[in-house]
């Protein structure tokens, strides 16, 4: 099998995309994060496909740091699932590129010493094909390689020291607090930022069960490590204590859409947005439906949305979904047409 060869634009988020364990696996992009649509990579360019082959699988995948014409491996997905088009498994998680963690190396920088040529200037990937002088060097360092590997799976990550006994309810809140902060300010290092935010969530549930703060934060803390099942059960026991509470409501949510449920998430996500006027409630049920395939849907609510900044943050242009979707084209026209006739 042909190696795929792909080139990382931005290192500074390795931890949480292409080396993160989401639920057991992990996930990267052949396509450019700057790109938002179309093929994610043309699998008929390896010798085992053909024009209609929509997925590959045991494929050898190697990124690597690219300057110029130099490609630095920094890490690889022993074996993976490759797909032509990309899979959402939560909202800020995306690849088409899906390997089992305990198939990641990802390489200590003073191991990051063999480098090969890259040829490609359009896109961030390149086949390599066995009969090719750089296949060779690069099996190599995937079969030998017995060092070090930075990448941090779940079971074995630990957390941050967390004291033996909190003294009361309210520092083990603080705790949760100052974690969960990091994690909504998309500031966490690493996995382990993580596993202490679900331990400190987990003290507070002992502590008193009859506080919904403890299980919102354990679902916060799961929805990000792909624990969906285990975050709505939490979920659920956080809304019974609190069922008409924006930010519980939001998080079950976005829970149920990574379960696949994107019209019961989209209802959660729509009626916290209502009960807060939070309109970043209103731009996450847009992406749930995007993820989807529900364009006319997402639209809507990014059109009612009239923070300008939140839009632009999230990198929306609904000109571009106009011109993009003939479907929202069509209607936006004839909306324009209306508006002419009754003036």
């Amino acid at each position: 099998m042909a190696i795929l060869l792909v080139k990382i634009e931005n290192e500074n988020s390795l931890a949480f995309n292409e080396f993160f364990d989401y639920a057991g696996f992990c996930y990267a992009s052949s396509r450019s994060r700057e790109k938002s649509d179309g093929e994610a990579i043309d699998l008929s360019t390896f010798y085992e496909a053909t024009v209609s082959t929509q997925e590959l699988h045991d494929v050898p995948v190697v990124f690597a740091r690219v300057e110029d014409d130099r490609a630095q491996v920094i890490g690889w997905y022993q074996k993976a699932e490759i797909w032509n088009q990309m899979y959402t498994p939560s909202l800020f998680l995306e690849g088409n590129i899906r390997a089992y963690s305990s198939d990641v190396i990802w390489l200590p920088e003073e191991a990051q010493t063999t480098t090969v040529r890259w040829f490609v200037k359009s896109y961030i990937y390149e086949v390599i094909e066995e009969e090719d002088a750089r296949f060779a060097p690069l099996r190599r360092l995937m079969n030998e390689y017995g060092g070090k590997n930075r990448m941090m799976r779940y079971h074995t990550a630990e957390t941050h020291t967390i004291p033996a006994a909190m003294k009361d309810i309210s520092s083990c809140k603080a705790a949760c607090e100052q974690w969960a902060g990091l994690v909504t300010a998309e500031e966490c290092q690493d996995i382990r930022d993580l596993k202490t935010l679900e331990a400190y969530a987990k003290k507070l549930c002992e502590k008193d069960r009859k506080d919904p703060d403890g299980y919102y934060y354990q679902a916060l803390a799961c929805y990000h490590l792909g624990f969906v099942k285990e975050g709505l059960k939490q979920m659920n026991k956080a809304l019974q204590l609190e069922p008409e509470a924006s930010d519980l409501l939001a998080l079950k949510g976005l829970l149920l859409v990574s379960k696949g449920y994107v019209d019961d998430g989209a209802m959660h996500l729509h009626k916290a947005y209502e009960k807060s006027e939070y309109e970043g409630y209103l731009l996450m049920e847009g992406r749930a439906y995007m993820m989807f395939g529900k364009v006319d849907r997402a639209y809507d609510c990014f059109q009612q949305t009239e923070d300008e900044s939140l839009l632009e943050a999230m990198g929306i242009k609904l000109n571009d979904m106009e011109n993009r979707w003939s479907s929202i084209k069509l209607r936006y026209m004839k909306l324009k047409d209306m508006f002419r006739k009754k003036s």
